[in-house]
């Protein structure tokens, strides 16, 4: 699917009298009728490179330039990105010999 994908749905109708009804007799089949939707693709579909390695920084414009460029089909405008901060630290061991 593409940012947004038309889905038409067609539908037939029969339509006859109510049991009661004195005023209607008979019935008619194939009225026919569609709908249009617009169904917008998960982003789970989209965004299938997570990875997007080493950045300069962590400022949003930054982030969305490296996600754009890992999912060619990501439309910038649509979205919003909020960062989370996770810091890790390591600890660097010296022997002596």
């Amino acid at each position: 699917m593409s940012a947004f994908d038309l889905e038409k749905t067609n539908y037939t109708v029969t339509v006859e009298p109510k049991e009661s009804s004195t005023i209607y007799k008979g019935k008619v089949s194939d009225v026919i009728f569609y709908t249009e939707e617009f169904v917008a693709d998960d982003l789970s579909a989209i965004i299938t490179n997570l990875d997007l390695g080493k950045l300069d920084d962590e400022k949003e414009a930054t982030v969305k330039a490296a996600l754009l460029s890992a999912n060619k089909e990501l439309n910038g405008d649509k979205i919003k990105l909020t960062i989370t901060k996770q810091t890790l630290y390591f600890w660097l061991e010296t022997t002596t010999l």
